[in-house]
């Protein structure tokens, strides 16, 4: 079963990437990657160093407060490469980071009360399901995230209407 999750995990990482890839409408590149891709990659890379710590010490207790981080770490990037930083895209990296800032910290503070993450009894027993666990978040990150990031960095010089 371990090399099955692990090409799983594999596979959902490449397509995110091309998702991100295909999404990217920026023309700017950082490192030679189209920004949308870099900031995909930054998204799992974030997760696995959570992986990394999580397995070391046989933890679930920072996997919430670790997505969480990670959507906002990814609206400040998306921000600061911003080449207009708007209004609207002001509005919109807000909503992402306080709805970040509020159900991360939320959540971590359930699971430090519980004691444990249920969910994870079973999964952080196993380096493959871990992994596949930690991308998954990656890429619920990143998707949910997508059209969020892809606003924040397209000018838009139109006045702000009714809903934007």
């Amino acid at each position: 079963m371990g090399p099955k999750l692990v090409a799983i995990s594999i596979a959902v990482t490449v397509v995110v990437l091309g998702i991100a890839w295909l999404g990217d409408q920026t023309g700017s590149r950082l490192y030679g990657l189209p920004l949308m891709v870099a900031m995909a990659v930054g998204v799992f890379a974030v997760q696995w160093i959570g992986l990394i710590h999580a397995r070391l010490f046989e933890t679930e207790h920072y996997f919430d407060l670790v997505g969480s981080l990670t959507y906002v770490a990814v609206t400040v990037f998306a921000a600061q490469q911003a080449i207009d930083f708007g209004l609207r895209q002001q509005l919109i990296a807000a909503a992402v980071m306080i709805w970040a800032l509020r159900l991360g910290p939320f959540l971590f503070m359930r699971i430090k009360k519980a004691g444990e993450d249920q969910r994870f009894r079973k999964i952080k027993l196993s380096t493959p399901r871990f992994l596949l666990t930690w991308t998954l978040q990656g890429t619920w990150v990143f998707i949910t995230a997508g059209a969020a990031l892809a606003a924040i960095m397209t000018p838009n010089t139109d006045a702000l209407g009714g809903l934007f």
